[in-house]
C-alpha cells in the first residue's frame, strides 16, 4: 500500500523507518491492517503504536479504529 501511494518503507524486526511526513498516513494503514489480520478474534477497536524520531522524546499513540 505504501509503495502504492510513494512511500519508502524500510521493516526493521518489529518496527518500520519512515519519512516523518507519511507518519499519519503509515499510521491509518498499520492499525487497519491489525485489525483486518484480527478480524474475528476480538473486538479490535484501538492500537497503540509508539514512534521515535531521532533527537526526539518516544511518543506513544492510540489510533481508534472505526467499523468497516
Amino acid at each position: 500500500m505504501a509503495t502504492d501511494l510513494g512511500i519508502p518503507v524500510l521493516p526493521v524486526h518489529d518496527g518500520v523507518i519512515i519519512p516523518v511526513s507519511a507518519k499519519p498516513t503509515v499510521e491509518l494503514m498499520l492499525a487497519r491492517s491489525f485489525q483486518y489480520v484480527l478480524k474475528g478474534t476480538g473486538d479490535v477497536r484501538s492500537v497503540r503504536m509508539d514512534w521515535s524520531v531521532k533527537g526526539k522524546e518516544k511518543d506513544t499513540e492510540v489510533v481508534v479504529l472505526e467499523d468497516d
